[in-house]
C-alpha cells in the first residue's frame, strides 16, 4: 500500500534559493555573492531549516507508530537479534568460567564477520574441557541470521587465553529487521479494519447514544424492559437521553438513537428506548450558623441564626455552590417528594 507524505521540501538548496528569489524581489537589483556575509547567513539558516524540516516531515509516521502502539496495543516489530549455539573448547580440564558478555566473530562472507556476545556466566567445571555457550548478535537485524554451519569456526575477539576452539553447532538465525514504516501502516489499517464499534456493556450504549445531534446526556438501564416494567431481563437495555435542557428528547431524535443502537447491537440483543421521568422534588435549607455581615463577634460566642425556607426544582440537582460556608447534604432517597436539607456552618475566632 502506497501512503501521501506531507510534500515538504527538505533540500538546504532549494530552501537557498527561495531565500534569494525573495530578495531579488523586495531589493530589486540584488545578487547573491559568494562572499558576502548575507549569504553565508542564509546558507546557514537554510541548512538549520532544512534539518527542522526532516524532522517535521518524519512525524506523521512516528505519530501513527505510537497511536498504535500505545492506544491500540499493536506495537510495530522491532529489530531482533539474531543468535545461535556454540561449542567451546578449553585447553586443559583446570576448570575456567567464560564471562557474560565475551565478544566472538561469526564469519558471514570474505572478511566481514558479525560480532556476537555470550549470553550469560558459564563456568566449565574442573575436570571438563567444553561447553556449550549461546551467542546473540552484537547489532539486531536480519544481516546476522542464517551464518555459518555445524562446525564452522567462530573467532574469540576477547582475549581468553584458556580457550582452544570454539564451534558452531548449526546456523545463527532470529535475526528480524525492523518493521518499515510502510509495512506496519498497511497493519494498522487492516488492525482498524477489524476494530468495528460494537456496544458491549451498558455504559457504552450511553456514549453512542450521546453521539447522536440532540442528545446531551443519556444513561442506559441494563435488563429493564419499560413495557412491563420489568427487570432482569437477559440481553436488554434501555437507554433515556436528555437534551441540552433537562428535558426528555424529541421523538425523532429517540428514533434515531433507536436506529443507530440497532444497527450496531449484537444479534438477538434488544434496545429500548424511554423517556426521563422528571420529578419536582421539596428543598429545605437550614443554616446552622451564620455571621452577621454588620457586626462581628466580641467574644467566642457564635452569633446562631435558624432559618428555613423551601423551594420546588427539578429532580435532576445539579451542583450547588454556596459562597463563604460549608454545606453537608443529605438527600432521602425513595419518597416521591425527596427532601434535602442543607447544614450550613462558619465558625469565627473569638
Amino acid at each position: 500500500m502506497t501512503y501521501i507524505d506531507i510534500p515538504i521540501d527538505t533540500d538546504p538548496q532549494d530552501i537557498l534559493n527561495e531565500c534569494y528569489t525573495f530578495l531579488q524581489t523586495v531589493v530589486p537589483g540584488w545578487t547573491p555573492n559568494p562572499g558576502s556575509l548575507d549569504v553565508w547567513l542564509l546558507m546557514s539558516m537554510a541548512f538549520v531549516a532544512a534539518e527542522s524540516r526532516d524532522v517535521a516531515s518524519a512525524v506523521p509516521s512516528s505519530i501513527f507508530r505510537w497511536f498504535g502502539a500505545n492506544l491500540l496495543q499493536l506495537p510495530p516489530q522491532d529489530a531482533q537479534p539474531a543468535s545461535g549455539t556454540t561449542t567451546w573448547t578449553m585447553l586443559d580440564n583446570a576448570g575456567y568460567t567464560i564471562p557474560d558478555g565475551t565478544q566472538v566473530g561469526v564469519p558471514a562472507s570474505g572478511d566481514v564477520s558479525y560480532v556476537f556476545l555470550t549470553s550469560g556466566d558459564v563456568t566449565v567445571p574442573p575436570g571438563s574441557t567444553t561447553a556449550t555457550i549461546t551467542i546473540i548478535a552484537q547489532d539486531p537485524g536480519a544481516d546476522s541470521t542464517n551464518l555459518g554451519a555445524p562446525g564452522s569456526t567462530v573467532d574469540l575477539i576477547d582475549p581468553l587465553t584458556f580457550v582452544s576452539t570454539i564451534t558452531l553447532t548449526g546456523p545463527t538465525a532470529g535475526g528480524v529487521d525492523a518493521e518499515a514504516d510502510d509495512d506496519y501502516l498497511s497493519r494498522l489499517v487492516a488492525e482498524l479494519q477489524l476494530l468495528a464499534p460494537r456496544p458491549i456493556l451498558p455504559a457504552d450504549f450511553s456514549v453512542f447514544a450521546r453521539n447522536i445531534p440532540g442528545v446531551y446526556r443519556a444513561t442506559t438501564i441494563d435488563g429493564y424492559n419499560p413495557s412491563g416494567p420489568s427487570t432482569g431481563n437477559p440481553r436488554m437495555v434501555t437507554v433515556i437521553s436528555i437534551d441540552q435542557n433537562g428535558n426528555p428528547v424529541s421523538t425523532p431524535v429517540k428514533a434515531a438513537v433507536a436506529a443507530d443502537l440497532t444497527a450496531r447491537r449484537e444479534v438477538n440483543f434488544v434496545v429500548n428506548t424511554a423517556d426521563a421521568n422528571v420529578v419536582l422534588i421539596d428543598v429545605t435549607y437550614m443554616p446552622a450558623w451564620v455571621r452577621s455581615r454588620t457586626t462581628r463577634p466580641t467574644s467566642s460566642t457564635h452569633w446562631r441564626t435558624s432559618w428555613e425556607r423551601s423551594a420546588r426544582c427539578s429532580s435532576y440537582l445539579t451542583t450547588m455552590v454556596v459562597t463563604r460556608w460549608w454545606a453537608i447534604y443529605l438527600l432521602r432517597v425513595g419518597l416521591r417528594s425527596w427532601t434535602l436539607t442543607v447544614l450550613l456552618q462558619r465558625s469565627y475566632p473569638g
